[in-house]
């Protein structure tokens, strides 16, 4: 096949451009023609110039055109071309350089015809300077490009030569293919990303002399997917022998006349031989295969598909659009970026009316009778009849359907409903209006249930279609919106439609609509009437939207309960965007605001406001000077909220904005989310404080906000100098309240503590807190001193770095009592009293009079006022520190007062002196006196006086501290207070003392003291309440101790021969349950298992013999056998599984599979032993299919030995394959947008309970 002839490179010669190309033709050529090349040295376009040979080629091919070995290449383009060949011989023959001429060929080339280089080639070669002398001119290259067409259609690309064959480059394919009028440029990615493996698959069947089909979707993706991997990943050798043939005639042409080609080709016979050739197949689904060899094209995933995209160009937000458009096919991206102007076969008017009621619906399932009827209605034919037809073009080229499971649906609605548009008369426009009503009145009222109950139940999803079918033809609705310029009664239609749909106004169909966000759509499709019928419900009396705001649902998740109401959030955001809708959208939600925000919710309409008008990051298109037009004309109705509104602006670094990677998915195509300019910002923010000073009320909220604002430290200085002086013109709001004064304490002590940092404020702010607060002091003695005697004193030189607590301490007590002497010097015992009575910390109250002052007077007074016991406490422990004496006069004079008593805790002085009290006194204070000191000569007498008046948690507490401390803790004690602790299970002090009781159970099983018996029962009991070690006593027994665990047994299960009607009591009853629960629930290994996951098989063998004859002698063979069954299955599924000791038990005990309980037993802990997995929304069954290949390895390992135990794993290994398939299925509905499950999980299936070994609980 000659394209290129001698005369074409003679008028090329004559052309400049020649003396760059020419090198780079022959570099093409040396690719092509030599697979094992050592060196290729060919300088092309500037290069051309330098110093030395114009070519060196190494190589072990030899061909008629460059012989075996060196090669050194001399180039001209001269009309002299003996001239010029003289001279390169001559000065190459004088100075070859490091080169030794025996063993190279000297090489001339030169585009012209010169009938004289035979002889001259002759003459040279006579003289034996080389070991060979080789000419090429116009008339061998004609014959060498006509053997590499691929390299021959580059040279007429440059020339531009029109040749009739029916070939292509694949540049110049990949050009056409990736480019568009607009100067769009796809790059490789778009059509190999994800896709590395088939890559490499095709570059090495490329080596070979073979056939072979690359299928995708459609033919043009599949040659697409070829093209690109070969000019990304392939070697210039496969670049340069690669050729694209349109039709069969071509394909047989090239592969009969060319030899070491790669042929790709889109022709459809499938009986051409390849000869010495490549022949590269592309094909779409319904082609049948030419060859062997098939390479199939998996759609890229969703990720690889958006990466490529942002590699060609595209945003975040345009390339996520785009792969949602378009299902990931390159042919429908092509399409809706103007890249291809032909349409689909499908997309013919003789084929679309037939297909127009699919591509309307868009999504059903067709396992559903009423998905159907609505085909049947759309289409007026009988669905099997209708899904024939879709069958036909699901397998054609570019199709436009895809198939999941039982689902149906449009791989791209807007490629559908862009070629569907012209074709829908008013008629069909009637039809699809009563199917839409048919599904936007078919509600499921288990939706309302399912999002206000925190009860699971399983929801049979009662409606009489899919929301499959929803979804899709409210999708439709928003396509049909769109392409209104098209059909101008589209938008009214689709108006009325949405209109019609939203006045179905209740409760349950809001819920129905909300759970699947088939709402956003309907805001989509039309947005004028979604947000009039808002503001209209929102407005009346007995809005819906209000009593979905308002209600206190019972339900939670992981992200709070905003489910039933997030989506309207949602779509409202949404629509935010367009700033003609800015003002309404806003309105609405500072309405629902009013409503505030319940405890534990996600999202509410405020923060919902928070994201629209986010200064850094706004979701709304309208401009500042718009957003704050809206903000102000919102002021007089909403000015609460919209100081709020400000605040939380203002307060810019804590906030956060979630981007849901689109605004709306159709509507606002290709529109981004983007964070503003820092002016724009700056200008946003400045705005933003002014009108936060201007709507401020000066409330205490308010005034609150002003000083958090005014000492932000993220906000520009001069806008918190203007917040500053706000406040001081406003300091009348101020004056006297000690909140604001403690505000702004805690903000002095804040910043004079980071005096270093560099976001502390400066001095000049500094100076006007400090002179704030001296200004706004309370004039009250009182008020003005009541902070001195808060828990923590925010004054920074109580609080030195330097200083160690008991500095701390000795300082804070000393400040405070120069504040007690200031109050009892001014105003005497009454300060002092109304002190005590307003302070917050008590103890230390109570620590500084003592301080001040303890004489008599000072005594009586503090008990004689009936001051609060802590601060009793905190005077009398001081008391008796410093003056024991005085303590116990005070205590003889006051006829042992228990509070005075009781004020200094416990120790063993005062210990023995409550025993020589009356019982009624001693009991009084041992139910009143705090625990937390004790002395070791007195622990005992304690827990036993605290356990007789019912304080067993606080025994539980005080052993704690004790352990802490490292000492022995009394064992009788200690079990006497966990076994009244878990009397009081329920009073609040279970639930107090609950990590104390853990604590000492914890203690008592490692106590070697501690009998097995007195242990093990007690944990049985605590089981459920606390997590017990591994290791602990109670599970130590029941795998050591046959006998342990059979009598766990006997207490769950009903022995071989107890009747159905025997009766149990009340404790046997709850015995039965806890122990069912605790085998069921808590067993998790099994005998024999050491604690590095080994098995010790001999272990595990002798005590199975010994249960099970236990059992057997006991009459609980039956249940034994269940449990044993479930021990089996924790064994750890290690390298060697499974072990030949396990499968002799399961054998032994299921009497070679006649008795299935021990094997039902052991499938079932096994499968639940395999847990919950997790995975990205794409991964699809990878887990569950590598399981499924583990489990069946395992049964061919068992299968001729132990063949009941091979019928388990090949059990498990299909229920795994099946879960590997729906895993799959899922991730698919996942790329194409649909959030709806297909089909059930698949439920572990437990081994019956008979009734001659129910569980106590089941009697």
């Amino acid at each position: 096949m000659k394209l290129i002839k001698a005369n074409d490179l003679k008028r090329w010669a004559d052309t400049l451009e020649i003396r760059g190309l020419l090198p780079e033709l022959i570099r093409r050529l040396v690719h092509a023609t030599k697979p094992h090349l050592s060196k290729v040295y060919i300088p092309t376009e500037e290069s051309t110039h330098s110093a030395g040979w114009d070519g060196i080629v190494v190589s072990e091919d030899n061909d008629p055109y460059l012989p075996a070995g060196t090669c050194l290449i001399e180039m001209g383009t001269n009309e002299k071309v003996a001239t010029k060949a003289n001279d390169d011989y001559t000065k190459r023959t004088n100075g070859p350089l490091e080169f030794e001429k025996g063993e190279c060929t000297f090489v001339f080339i030169t585009p012209r015809e010169w009938p004289k280089a035979p002889s001259w080639e002759a003459d040279k070669n006579k003289l034996n300077k080389w070991k060979r002398v080789k000419v090429i001119t116009a008339v061998e290259l004609e014959d060498w490009l006509s053997y590499y067409p691929s390299v021959a259609l580059w040279v007429a690309e440059k020339l531009n030569i029109s040749h009739r064959e029916k070939i292509q480059s694949i540049e110049s394919y990949w050009r056409q293919w990736s480019t568009n009028d607009k100067g769009q440029q796809l790059c490789y990615s778009v059509a190999v990303g994800g896709r590395e493996e088939s890559v490499k698959e095709l570059l090495e069947k490329t080596e070979n002399h073979i056939a072979i089909d690359v299928c995708s979707h459609s033919v043009e993706e599949s040659l697409a997917f070829v093209v690109a991997a070969i000019l990304q990943c392939g070697d210039d050798n496969l670049k340069n022998r690669v050729v694209i043939a349109k039709d069969n005639e071509t394909t047989g042409l090239l592969a009969s006349q060319c030899s070491n080609m790669v042929i790709i080709s889109s022709g459809d016979d499938k009986n051409i031989n390849p000869n010495e050739n490549c022949l590269v197949y592309v094909t779409h689904p319904s082609a049948r295969s030419r060859s062997g060899v098939s390479i199939i094209l998996r759609t890229p995933e969703p990720d690889d598909f958006i990466n490529a995209l942002k590699e060609s160009g595209f945003n975040e937000t345009q390339a996520r659009q785009l792969c949602s458009d378009t299902g990931r096919s390159t042919a429908i991206l092509r399409r809706k970026l103007g890249f291809e102007r032909n349409n689909p076969d499908w997309a013919k008017p003789e084929n679309i009316n037939q297909l127009l009621p699919a591509l309307l619906i868009g999504r059903w399932l067709n396992n559903l009778e009423g998905d159907k009827k609505l085909i049947e209605e759309l289409s007026g034919m009988e669905y099997c009849q209708f899904e024939n037809v879709i069958q036909t073009f699901a397998k054609g080229n570019d199709s436009p359907f895809g198939l999941i499971d039982n689902l149906w649906y449009v791989i791209s609605p807007f490629d559908a409903i862009n070629y569907a548009i012209d074709f829908i008369t008013p008629q069909y426009l009637d039809r699809l209006s009563v199917i839409i009503d048919k599904v936007a009145n078919d509600i499921d009222f288990d939706d309302k249930k399912a999002a206000t109950t925190d009860s699971l139940f399983y929801q049979k999803h009662n409606t009489k279609y899919s929301y499959y079918a929803k979804e899709g033809l409210f999708l439709t609705l928003v396509l049909l919106a769109l392409r209104g310029d098209k059909n101008a009664q589209l938008i009214p239609w689709v108006d009325e439609k949405v209109r019609a749909i939203l006045n179905t106004n209740t409760l349950e169909w809001w819920f129905s609509y909300c759970k699947h966000n088939l709402i956003s759509l309907l805001a989509e499709a039309s947005p004028q009437v979604f947000i009039q019928k808002i503001e209209d419900d929102v407005m009346s009396d007995n809005s819906i939207i209000r009593e979905m705001f308002r209600i206190n649902f019972e339900h939670t998740s992981l992200w709070g309960n905003s489910s039933h109401y997030g989506y309207v959030l949602s779509a409202l955001e949404d629509l935010a965007w367009s700033a003609e809708n800015l003002s309404r959208i806003s309105r609405i939600l500072f309405e629902l605001s009013s409503l505030g925000k319940k405890k534990g919710y996600a999202g509410n309409p405020f923060e919902s406001l928070c994201k629209i008008y986010c200064l850094w990051m706004p979701k709304t298109k309208a401009t500042i000077e718009q957003c704050f037009m809206v903000l102000e004309s919102m002021v007089e109705e909403f000015r609460p909220f919209v100081f709020r509104l400000c605040r939380c602006l203002v307060n810019y670094s804590h906030q956060s904005q979630s981007i849901n990677g689109r605004i709306m998915r159709w509507r606002y195509f290709g529109e981004d989310v983007k964070a503003v300019t820092m002016d724009k910002f700056l200008t946003a923010l400045t705005a933003t404080v002014r009108m936060l000073i201007k709507n401020c009320d000066y409330s205490n909220d308010a005034i609150e906000c002003m000083l958090e604002t005014a000492t932000a430290s993220d906000l520009p200085a001069h806008l918190r100098k203007e917040v500053q002086d706000a406040i001081s013109s406003n300091i009348d709001f101020l004056k006297g309240k000690n909140k604001f004064c403690n505000k702004i304490r805690e903000k002095i002590y804040h910043f004079e503590k980071a005096r270093d940092s560099d976001w502390c404020i400066g001095d000049d702010e500094m100076n006007w807190l400090k002179n704030l607060l001296e200004a706004i002091l309370p004039d009250d003695i009182i008020e003005a001193n009541l902070w001195k005697f808060k828990a923590f004193l925010p004054v920074y030189e109580l609080r030195r770095r330097e200083d160690d607590i008991r500095k701390w301490t000795e300082k804070q007590l000393s400040f405070r009592v120069a504040a007690v002497k200031e109050l009892y010097k001014r105003i005497g015992f009454d300060g002092l009293r109304k002190i005590a009575e307003k302070s917050e910390d008590k103890y230390q109250t109570g620590l500084a009079f003592a301080k001040f002052k303890t004489t008599y007077p000072m005594i009586d007074f503090v008990i004689n006022e009936g001051f609060d016991n802590q601060l009793l406490a905190g005077f009398f422990v001081s008391l008796f520190n410093t003056n024991k004496e005085r303590y116990w006069k005070v205590v003889r004079k006051y006829n042992n007062r228990n509070d005075i008593l009781i004020s200094i805790g416990t120790n063993e002085e005062l210990t023995r002196f409550v025993e020589t009290l009356p019982e009624e006194a001693k009991e009084n204070y041992w139910k009143t006196v705090s625990v937390w000191c004790y002395s070791d000569d007195t622990l005992n007498i304690m827990a036993e006086q605290l356990l007789k008046v019912g304080r067993s948690g606080d025994v539980l507490s005080l052993l704690c501290r004790v352990n802490y401390g490292g000492k022995d803790i009394p064992v009788a004690p200690a079990f006497n207070a966990l076994q009244g602790w878990l009397n009081n299970i329920e009073t609040p002090e279970f639930e107090q003392y609950k990590h104390d009781a853990e604590e000492i159970l914890e203690y008592l099983d490692k106590n070697p003291n501690v009998k097995d018996e007195q242990i093990v029962s007690l944990e049985l009991l605590l089981s459920e309440i606390f997590h017990l070690d591994s290791d602990c006593r109670l599970y130590h027994s029941i795998y050591t101790e046959p006998k342990s665990l059979l009598e766990l047994i006997s207490f769950a299960y009903r022995g071989d021969e107890d009747f159905d009607d025997k009766t149990y009591s009340d404790s046997e009853r709850n015995i039965g349950l806890l122990s069912l629960r605790f085998i069921t629930g808590h067993v998790k290994s099994c005998p024999g298992l050491t604690k590095n996951g080994t098995l010790d098989e001999d272990a595990l063998m002798k005590y199975a013999d010994e249960f099970m004859s236990l059992a057997k002698r006991e009459k609980y063979f039956r249940a034994a056998k269940i449990v044993f069954g479930q021990l089996l299955g924790n064994i750890p599924d290690r390298k060697d599984y499974p072990q030949d000791v396990l499968c002799k038990l399961l054998t032994k005990y299921s009497e070679h599979g006649r008795d299935k309980s021990i094997l039902n037993s052991f499938r079932c802990q096994f499968f639940n032993n395999c847990g919950m997995t997790s995975r990205l929304p794409y991964d699809g069954g990878r887990i569950e299919r590598t399981r499924s290949e583990k489990y069946k390895k395992y049964a061919d390992k068992t299968r001729y030995t132990y063949p009941d135990v091979a019928l388990i794993f090949d059990s498990l290994s299909r229920d795994h394959e099946y879960d590997a398939h729906r895993m799959d299925n899922q991730a698919e509905l996942a790329k194409h947008g649909c959030r709806i499950a297909l089909a059930t999980p698949f439920l572990p299936v437990y081994p019956p309970t008979k009734r001659h070994f129910q569980p106590h609980h089941q009697r």
